[in-house]
């Protein structure tokens, strides 16, 4: 008999949720971030991911709505994301920061005019 080794597995994929308005006020700006985390995604995976393990972005829309994106970020919460990207808008931001302080995941908002407590501050 011939040892013959199986092929490696593939390691798993980081699943990064991005909050992006792809409807909405913001789905411009929304779509402008999708397509720059889909050539971001790209490029990390082609240099071997991170850590050995390629990365994904699961976009989700908000639809330029700061309740949705609450409702959005509580689900991800429940289920157990560590972190995430977004949301777009400054209200949407505004309106996650408290979820995100209270429960613990990382949050990176997409809006450069929003801030919250001194350990989430993106800017």
């Amino acid at each position: 008999m011939l040892g013959i080794a199986a092929p490696a597995a593939e390691p798993a994929p980081i699943h990064i949720e991005a909050i992006v308005s792809s409807t909405g006020n913001f789905s411009f700006t929304g779509a402008r971030i999708a397509e720059a985390l889909r050539v971001l995604e790209g490029v990390v995976n082609a240099k071997g991911g991170v850590n050995g393990r390629p990365i994904h972005f699961d976009f989700v829309d908000d639809q330029t709505n700061a309740l949705v994106a609450v409702q959005l970020v509580n689900a991800a919460i429940a289920q157990g994301t560590q972190y995430f990207l977004g949301p777009v808008s400054a209200a949407g931001c505004a309106a996650v920061i408290p979820l995100v302080a209270k429960n613990g995941p990382l949050d990176y908002c997409l809006s450069p005019v929003t801030t919250g407590p001194p350990a989430l501050r993106m800017t």
